[in-house]
């Protein structure tokens, strides 16, 4: 996988400099670890997930997407230069801090519909990625990194607190009973957590603490959470 920079340039808005931070001020490779990934997609095909795989991401992004679903209009985004996006960007600069470790990129569609999965589903999914992973005839350690956020770009407090009670009390039907009208934009990525969570069952789920940063009186922002799997 490739990683590029963004948000460089002595015309860059400050705030696009430090959002762009976890980029990185190089262009790097990145490596994936192909042995690992063929197993998984093996594996989770025998468990009936219906998985795709590519060998390469394109160079550049852009398109139109909608409207279908709660996208009344559509998004329309120019083509520029992508490659690596910050789901995974964000943590080969920020949690590796540049030691590079091999990485299976397993990407869900949680924010565009009509085909996103059921938080059931994703939680099921991470369990049969915790399976596969255990069934791996290997030595190496796997670290399993979710990515995304809880509730934004509107806060919505008590999604994020049902999301964090059932994923600490390592509910499934409670996580299954989220309502799937307001895991929509931004909010939907509470998904990607589901399935780190399911990945993640057999350990226990500390939370260090939830703080919900609401920037404008309409209640935009997002809900932050901290927690530790152990």
């Amino acid at each position: 996988m490739h990683l590029i920079p963004r948000g460089q340039g002595d015309n860059v808005p400050p705030a696009t400099k430090a959002s762009s931070w976890g980029y990185g001020t190089e262009e790097m490779d990145v490596p994936v670890d192909s042995e690992l990934s063929l197993h998984l997609i093996k594996s989770l095909i025998e468990d009936d997930f219906d998985i795709a795989q590519s060998r390469y991401m394109n160079k550049e992004a852009g398109g139109s997407v909608g409207p279908i679903g709660y996208l009344k209009e559509p998004i329309v985004t120019e083509r520029r230069p992508q490659a690596m996006p910050h789901a995974y960007s964000y943590v080969i600069k920020r949690v590796m801090n540049k030691k590079i470790r091999p990485i299976v990129p397993i990407t869900q569609n949680t924010f565009y519909p009509p085909n996103t999965p059921s938080p059931r589903r994703c939680y099921n999914l991470g369990r049969a990625v915790a399976k596969a992973v255990k069934n791996w005839d290997s030595d190496k350690k796997v670290a399993v990194v979710g990515s995304g956020g809880l509730s934004h770009f509107l806060v919505d407090e008590e999604i994020d607190q049902m999301a964090i009670k059932g994923m600490k009390e390592k509910d499934a039907d409670l996580l299954a009973s989220l309502p799937r009208h307001r895991l929509n934009s931004g909010s939907s990525e509470i998904l990607n957590w589901i399935t780190a969570a399911g990945a993640c069952e057999h350990l226990d789920m500390e939370v260090v603490e939830y703080v919900p940063v609401y920037r404008s009186p309409a209640g935009t922002g997002g809900g932050w959470g901290f927690a530790i799997w152990q």
